[in-house]
């Protein structure tokens, strides 16, 4: 499969936990902080796959240069954003309020990615897209099953519960 097209899975994927957390009410705080966690967890592993695959790629595709650069800056206001949800409490309007905000620069985010970036990679890297695919996807388990990345994740997330 194409790099693409498994990034584009993964924005869906995310899409879907944002309209699951939408669902929850205040009653329930551990699906919510299931929900924070897991949307942490696939922004994490989606973020690494880019900045170590897609986007070193797609800055030797003609304008890709300045596209990478605004993407990164945004998963760094991204990963503030969820560092600041995973910190508050999951009975509180004001964690709907946090994921609500990051729902909206996920997909904002998302969407520039689609819609220029996902063009500049294919008219400039077309041929190659198939073979960052693979990488992509066999990174994605290597991130996914990892021990070491679990235990990554569960420091960060510890240290944003201090750090918020």
């Amino acid at each position: 499969m194409k790099a693409t097209a498994l990034l584009k899975k993964d924005h869906a994927r995310v899409k879907k936990l944002f309209a699951e957390f939408g669902r929850t009410g205040a009653r329930a705080p551990r699906k919510r902080q299931a929900l924070v966690d897991n949307i942490a967890n696939e922004l994490v592993i989606h973020s690494t796959l880019e900045e170590e695959i897609f986007y070193p790629a797609v800055k030797n595709a003609r304008g890709g240069q300045t596209l990478v650069d605004e993407a990164e800056s945004e998963h760094k206001k991204l990963d503030l954003l969820v560092a600041e949800a995973q910190g508050l409490s999951m009975e509180s309007d004001e964690v709907v309020q946090k994921v609500g905000h990051l729902r909206d620069a996920v997909d904002h985010h998302t969407t520039k990615e689609e819609n220029k970036m996902f063009r500049v990679a294919e008219d400039g890297l077309s041929e190659k897209l198939r073979e960052l695919g693979e990488r992509i996807a066999a990174r994605k388990k290597d991130l996914a099953g990892s021990r070491v990345q679990k235990a990554k994740r569960a420091f960060k997330k510890a240290l944003r519960m201090v750090v918020a």
